[in-house]
């Protein structure tokens, strides 16, 4: 998880159809290139149906990707959402860390800056200050991944 902080992304990948299912890949990594798979005891992936009701994908684990299997129940636009189990990361003068600051001493920032054009993947962030809790941490951040070609 760790490895998010410093610019690894979560990212919806190829779609399939097998009769009545269909299947979407969901992939972790940096600049559109995979780096393993996330814990899946981490992942929360929900599908909207066309009329708005949700279906629980099942899940199944290869080495570079999870695949989310979906029942097809019509035509229409299906809207597949994953989010993260959130967790608490700490940064000090050793490198990363899962835990609250106040474990942990000289806390900081990361930066990873875009330097080509092509396909990107951009971090929405928002961060909230007063949401924090004292000596734990110092503000809650919410962040949404956004895949696009830059030229």
């Amino acid at each position: 998880m760790t490895k998010m902080v410093v610019g690894h992304e979560l990212w919806l990948g190829q779609a399939k159809q097998e009769g009545d299912q269909r299947e979407v890949s969901l992939l972790f990594g940096h600049n559109m290139r995979t780096d393993g798979v996330l814990n899946p005891a981490r992942v929360k992936p929900l599908i909207y149906r066309p009329d708005g009701s949700t279906i629980q994908p099942t899940m199944s684990s290869e080495s570079d990707r999870h695949r989310l299997r979906f029942p097809f129940a019509g035509d229409g636009c299906y809207t597949a959402i994953v989010d993260l189990v959130p967790i608490v990361v700490s940064q000090n003068s050793e490198g990363y860390h899962i835990g609250p600051k106040f474990q942990f001493k000289n806390d900081g920032w990361a930066k990873t800056p875009m330097t080509e054009d092509g396909d990107w993947m951009f971090l929405a962030k928002h961060r909230d200050p007063t949401k924090k809790v004292n000596e734990e941490f110092d503000m809650t951040n919410f962040v949404t991944t956004l895949v696009m070609e830059v030229q």
